[in-house]
C-alpha cells in the first residue's frame, strides 16, 4: 500500500509495550519479566511477548515455550 509505513516509532513501541505489560500483569496478578517485539498491523499492533528468567549472574534468558502474541488496537484495546 502506497504511503503506508509499517515501522513503529519509539513512542508507539513504548506505549504499546506498557499497555500490554499492564494487561498481562493485571491478569497474572504479579510483575512480568519479559521481552517485547512490537510490529504494526492493519488494525493496530502485534506484540510478541517472550517470558524471561534470570540466572545466578543476573543474565536474562528466554523460558523455552513461554511466549504469547497479543494483538492491540490503535486505541489500546486488547484484541486477542
Amino acid at each position: 500500500m502506497e504511503g503506508v509505513t509499517w515501522d513503529v516509532t519509539p513512542e508507539e513501541e513504548q506505549w504499546t509495550t506498557q499497555t500490554v505489560r499492564q494487561h498481562l500483569e493485571q491478569a497474572a496478578g504479579q510483575p512480568l519479566t519479559a521481552g517485547f517485539k512490537v510490529r504494526r498491523s492493519r488494525d493496530g499492533f502485534r506484540v510478541f511477548v517472550q517470558y524471561l528468567q534470570y540466572d545466578d549472574q543476573g543474565q536474562a534468558s528466554p523460558v523455552p515455550g513461554a511466549h504469547c502474541l497479543v494483538r492491540l488496537s490503535g486505541d489500546g484495546q486488547i484484541l486477542e
